[in-house]
């Protein structure tokens, strides 16, 4: 029973017990609530106290409460407090105390105290703390680069936490496993990290792993050109996560985010009001390095506003930050990674300023920061940025080599951002050497680039250099519409000093004599027809272009569009999910345009889904493939192009080389890191013959049947259905001394209720009609030996008094016979109903259940003890891999982690069965891989929805306004709003509603109570 002090508040185990619960739901607020509260009615020791700090300490750490995280626990580097303590509790609190100082930027400490925890953990063994350790040091030094180290000590810490079952650990693991990858360039392993991570969480209630899950999985997508309508969408869902967390930190780092993504789209203002209330949540949250890298995004915004004084005042108060950051880690001797922004940011405004020589000198050091820390993410925009201003300096040699080195990182790591500037960067240097062709081509190239990204600044820089290009050619007609064009785009955005050197350069133009007196300008001639359709130029752009599914499409589109001098272009797609094919069996829709508003949009597919494939010549529409799973169709609209109206221009050589494209990003997507499950480190035991124990819970269960080895007591084993109570049973008759007998099992449930009876208890010829033979029954064949009833709870009413007869007597009476026999049969019971209650409803004899339950075996479901998990999936997959004769069978990690942290509840018989299928899938030496488990299992790591926006709305206006950002009421209302929405469009339907909210059921359910929602 509960306790309560005099004022009425509950002891301090039931305070903790509910900050557990608090924790489990995410709701780390209510969490820090009831320890707090439990820490002030008095722990009643010093091991209870130090624990309960502990977890507070994790509480703070959720919510990005870095101050209060080493709070918490400072007690503990005292000597005299941590003496106090049990060997357990050190280690317990020098893990915590390792996590709030790498939080608190004292990555030395951090790491000390990792190190002084790990010896007592392996010496304990303790996997779980072991794991903490490892999972500490990996993160501690990935803070300070050093990326190869940090990967190692997260590799290990999957190890251990896997052993357990953690699946919040494994999860935070892969999702540091992924920001290595990301930090090397490695994308796509990155990708497949996250989405292993969004599969472990499944539907459980972990917002804060998801919001950074979800951060991660937009700036990735961002880097890698995805359309924005994703990458947006994958936004909002971080940001809700990270604001039912709590963590201020984190919400705050994830405005600063989608405010540099807002300047790529142009929305300044909306950018420079999501970076205010950024700095506003992480000054109180004292996480330096993020505070950092908030200043330098909002002065990029400044410096494309042209206020230059307010930009350098931000940049210095970054630098600042960064340098108090590495005294604090001076015998590290290590570099602040995001210190590389505001170096390179300072380049750029000095570079806008006309001071070349300073810029090429911050540069420098930008790019010299990336080289030590070894780095790779943000060295090529540091090469292009040293590039821009070498080429401003008339050094084409040194810039030339610099972009080659960008050129080679994009092979392997494609950033589109990155590659736009390359591109224009490229198109200067041809510009210089009056190559025109090339120029115009390369700036075609970056255009694409930055149109895919919906970057709107950079496409209008492209316009002025592509006045340049006119300019040079004389049609000055035709500049000046470009640069009006910019303009517009640059008044637009806000970009004020883009403005002023593009209405200088538009007014040179008009200054001069033949635009003055209205002398004719030469005709813009389009390319279609001085050119075949693979060129150098096109050739280079369109395999360049094959590191991305959606760029290479894109580029097809832009590169046709100039080609046929059409009014617009359409890619076409075929859809499987449709079910109304065309007449040629396939429905289409559409995977870009060019050219086309959202009526004519529709209007196009509609058409294309009539036409048959005869006609697709008549039309200009050209078919190709990815040669493996997908089909596309071109359509130009109304070509222009003589050349291709008489059919001169010859689309097959294109389009062959983007099929080749397609089907090497295919290949390129599928490509993962695979790491093996290593099954030799293994600690499974077995006891008994088909009996595999690891688990402290089934070890306990292995001492019950030990210490009735002798005895002939009646057993009774409880427990879910599938947990192995047949195999427990067979365990008990193998340990006893009736091993060498007969071992004979019997379903109560198996068959009909009717004959029952005369199944266990046998019969006599005659006894009934049908009797034509008499029969011993099961009771008596299991004579000497053991008799197992499986599923008792089902035995018939009216059959339970002969069979507590049996268990008081050791007799039974067949049916037909005059006189009792006396058996000699020890009699095991399982079932997986709830006994008590089926006495308490008048389903189950009392008497029968109390002498049935002379000892009892409670079986723990096997969620209960998943460090067993990995053995018995071992077990079973040499097994069935005999049997299918497919030896050589690997899993990958990735694969057994799911299945650790799955809830399996079959327990053993369902994982069972998941293995045999997993065989029967693989081919012989192969490596099972998680696309291969039942979608139960891999519910969850599928790709993002759809925004879940209504008609009408955009994604900002979701936001809230950045006068309320703060305040509480602010996020509840929109909390408020977006579930009113998600309820209106399901109809009410709850499940529906939470699923598209991101939220179990539960959650919802919650959110609502909280909100009110029933007032």
């Amino acid at each position: 029973m509960a306790t309560h002090n005099h004022i009425g508040i509950h002891s301090v185990d039931e305070l903790i017990e509910a900050g557990k619960t608090a924790m489990e739901a995410s709701r780390f607020e209510d969490a820090a609530a009831q320890f707090s509260l439990a820490l002030r009615y008095g722990p009643a020791s010093s091991d209870e106290e130090a624990y309960l700090r502990s977890l507070l300490s994790d509480a703070y750490y959720k919510r990005g409460m870095s101050r209060e995280q080493l709070e918490a626990v400072f007690k503990y580097t005292s000597f005299a407090d941590l003496s106090r303590l049990s060997e357990s509790l050190q280690m317990f609190v020098w893990i915590r105390l390792g996590w709030a100082y790498t939080f608190n930027n004292d990555i030395p400490r951090a790491i000390a105290f990792f190190n002084q925890a790990l010896p007592v953990a392996q010496r304990l063994e303790d996997d779980k703390s072991i794991g903490d350790c490892f999972f500490g040091l990996g993160r501690a030094y990935r803070f300070v680069s050093e990326i190869r180290i940090a990967r190692d000590y997260n590799t290990s810490a999957l190890e251990y936490y896997r052993r357990v079952g953690d699946w919040r650990r494994l999860a935070e693991n892969y999702l540091n496993i992924a920001t290595i990858d990301a930090r090397e360039g490695d994308f796509q392993n990155a990708i497949n990290s996250i989405k292993q991570t969004l599969a472990i969480v499944g539907d459980r209630t972990e917002h804060h792993v998801l919001g950074h899950a979800y951060n991660d999985l937009a700036l990735i997508y961002d880097h890698l050109g995805m359309p924005t309508e994703l990458i947006l969408t994958t936004w909002e869902k971080c940001l809700e996560h990270f604001r039912q967390s709590g963590d201020a930190a984190w919400l705050g780092v994830s405005y600063n985010n989608l405010a540099c993504k807002l300047i790529q789209l142009g929305d300044l203002k909306r950018a420079e009001s999501l970076c205010r209330s950024a700095l506003e949540m992480i000054r109180s949250t004292g996480r330096l390095q993020q505070l950092g890298a908030v200043l330098d995004s909002l002065a990029q915004i400044y410096l494309l506003f042209g206020r230059f004084a307010e930009a350098e005042q931000l940049l210095q108060e970054s630098l600042e930050i960064f340098a108090t950051m590495k005294d604090n880690r001076k015998f590290l001797n290590k570099e602040v990674y995001l210190e590389l922004q505001p170096s390179m940011t300072i380049g750029k405004s000095q570079l806008l300023q006309g001071e070349v020589d300073k810029a090429i000198r911050s540069f420098e050091h930008a790019l010299e920061i990336s080289l030590r820390l070894g780095e790779r993410q943000f060295r090529p925009e540091a090469q292009l940025n040293l590039a821009e201003a070498l080429l401003q300096h008339g050094d084409y040699e040194r810039a030339s080599e610099l972009i080659e080195k960008v050129r080679t990182h994009l092979h392997d790591s494609p950033d589109m951002l990155v590659w736009g500037t390359l591109a224009r960067l490229d198109a200067k240097i041809a510009l210089a050497k009056n190559s025109l062709a090339a120029a115009i081509q390369l700036l075609d190239q970056s255009s694409s680039l930055f149109e895919i990204r919906d970057n709107k600044y950079h496409h209008a820089l492209n316009r002025i250099e592509r006045a340049r290009i006119l300019e040079r050619q004389h049609n000055y007609a035709a500049a000046i519409a470009e640069l009006t064009q910019a303009i517009k785009v640059f008044e637009t955005i806000g970009a004020t000093l883009a403005q002023q050197k593009a209405t200088e350069f538009i007014n040179q133009l008009k200054a001069l004599p033949a635009v003055s007196q209205g002398e004719p300008t030469p005709a813009h001639q389009p390319v279609a027809d001085s050119v075949a359709a693979v060129d150098g130029f096109i050739t280079r752009r369109i395999v360049q272009a094959a590191v991305s599914r959606e760029l290479l499409l894109h580029e097809l589109a832009s590169v046709c569009l100039t080609l046929a001098a059409a009014r617009g272009i359409v890619i076409l797609e075929s859809d499987s999910t449709q079910e109304a094919p065309t007449r040629d069996g396939l429905t289409y829709r559409i995977a870009d345009t060019i050219g086309l508003q959202n009526a004519e949009k529709s209007r196009e597919l509609e058409f294309i889904n009539r036409l048959k494939s005869h006609d697709y010549g008549k039309y200009f529409v050209y078919p190709f493939s990815d040669k493996q799973q997908s089909k596309f169709l071109l359509h130009l609209i109304e070509p222009q192009a003589s050349g291709l109206a008489q059919l001169h221009i010859s689309m097959p050589p294109l389009l062959a080389l983007v099929e080749q494209g397609l089907e090497l990003n295919l290949l390129k997507s599928k490509r993962r890191k695979t790491r093996i499950f290593n099954s030799a480190r293994l600690l499974a035991e077995i006891e008994l013959p088909g009996f595999i124990c690891v688990s402290r819970a089934m070890n306990r269960v292995l001492e019950q049947i030990y210490k009735i080895r002798s005895s002939n007591v009646t057993v009774l084993i409880t427990g879910e259905s599938g947990t192995g109570k047949e195999l427990i049973a067979r365990a008990i008759h193998a340990g006893s001394s009736r091993k060498l007998k007969k071992f004979i099992p019997f379903n109560c449930s198996a068959a009909p209720r009717d004959i029952v009876e005369s199944q266990l208890f046998g019969y006599k010829k005659g006894a009934f009609t049908g009797a034509f033979n008499s029969n011993p029954g099961i009771i008596r064949t299991a004579d000497k030996g053991t008799l197992f009833l499986d599923e008792i709870g089902d035995l018939p009413l009216d059959l339970q008094p002969k069979l507590l007869r049996f268990l008081q007597e050791g007799e039974i009476h067949p049916l037909g016979e005059n006189q009792p026999e006396h058996v000699d049969v020890r009699v095991v019971a399982a079932t997986n109903a709830k006994l008590e209650k089926a006495v308490a409803d008048g389903r189950f004899r009392e008497d029968l259940f109390h002498r049935l339950n002379v000892i009892r075996i409670q079986v723990p479901p096997l969620r209960e003890r998943r460090e067993e998990i990995p053995a018995l999936i071992n077990h079973y997959l040499e097994l069935y891999q005999q049997e299918a004769t497919k030896l050589n069978l690997r899993l990958s990690e990735e694969t057994v982690d799911l299945m650790v942290v799955y809830d399996w509840p079959g327990n053993v018989r369902e994982l069972c069965n998941e293995v045999r299928r997993l065989v029967a899938y693989s081919e012989p030496g192969g490596i099972i891989t998680p696309d291969l488990l039942s979608s139960e299992i891999i519910k969850a790591g599928k790709e993002i929805k759809a925004p879940t926006n209504p008609p009408g709305r955009s994604f900002e206006e979701t936001l809230p306004t950045p006068a309320s950002l703060m305040l509480s009421k602010a996020i509840e209302d929109l909390e408020r709003r977006m579930i009113q929405d998600a309820l209106r469009r399901s109809s009410g339907n709850i499940a529906q509603a939470a699923k598209e909210l991101g939220l179990s059921r539960k959650g919802l359910y919650l959110k609502m109570d909280r909100l009110k929602f029933n007032d």
